[in-house]
């Protein structure tokens, strides 16, 4: 995920989600919370997890409103001039992209890992380009070495070298 760059008068993650903070200024009527509030009655989920799955969910419901609003063309949303035309399609596009991603990584604080599971890399590998998801899911099946094989061929070969970016 971005990293907080500051200098004296620029915070990188601030300008990124400043459309998903407009969007959070006012907030919804809240019906999702209330509804998973009233099945913890009888779920009795700890309550730190608890918070952080309501907090998951509150951002990612906001993140998407981000995109919806943009799909629908609309002018507003909860009173106030809808993001994308305060800040702009690709901003935020951005910044509901990004908080998808902090929604993803918030929840899988939530479910303990195994050991030697490489599934962590995941979410770091999709926001930094790379490709490696295909190859550990590969790996993972009998013909995942061969494909290990086939691939280090390809990198080692002096035609692909020009194609790496």
């Amino acid at each position: 995920m971005a990293k907080e760059v500051r200098n004296e008068n620029f915070n990188l993650d601030e300008e990124i989600l400043a459309p998903y903070t407009h969007l959070t200024r006012i907030r919804g009527k809240e019906f999702r919370e209330q509804l998973v509030r009233s099945f913890n009655y009888w779920l009795k989920v700890p309550e730190i997890q608890f918070k952080n799955a309501i907090d998951i969910m509150t951002m990612l419901h906001n993140a998407t409103l981000l995109f919806d609003d943009i799909q629908d063309s609309s002018l507003t949303r909860r009173g106030l001039p809808a993001a994308h035309c305060v800040y702009g399609v690709p901003l935020t596009l951005n910044a509901g992209s990004q908080m998808i991603l902090k929604c993803i990584s918030k929840a899988s604080e939530l479910v303990p890992s195994r050991e030697g599971d490489n599934d962590g890399y995941v979410l770091e590998d999709i926001t930094e380009g790379k490709f490696t998801l295909p190859v550990i899911y590969t790996m993972k099946t009998p013909e995942g070495p061969q494909v290990l094989s086939i691939l280090f061929n390809i990198v080692d070969t002096n035609i692909s070298h020009q194609f790496v970016v």
